[in-house]
């Protein structure tokens, strides 16, 4: 869906501060300290970008900024297409859930 991808390429572009990365560090409860200093001396632009922590860094970085793929999706997509997205993800979501394994 092309509204996805605008939102995320949107997110793309968001800047992280250095205060995000401090407050982002400490939740990494499984990093190694070490680890933890060396993520710390990259600074919150390489973080944003280098695996395999950048989907987590982002994904904090936009629920404190409130910048939620459905809030997005709310405010760019008809009532009627938003309805059909919550549906198919809700769809997705149960399907996943009651998946024998």
């Amino acid at each position: 869906m092309r509204t996805r991808q605008a939102y995320i390429d949107f997110v793309e572009h968001l800047v992280p501060t250095v205060d995000a990365l401090n407050d982002w560090l400490p939740t990494l409860r499984d990093v190694a300290p070490a680890h933890l200093e060396k993520l710390r001396a990259l600074g919150p632009r390489a973080n944003w970008s280098a695996e395999p922590y950048a989907g987590v860094f982002r994904h904090y970085v936009t629920e404190r900024r409130r910048v939620l793929l459905e809030d997005y999706m709310a405010e760019h997509l008809s009532a009627a297409d938003f309805a059909e997205w919550v549906g198919s993800f809700s769809r997705e979501m149960l399907h996943s859930m009651t998946r024998k394994t």
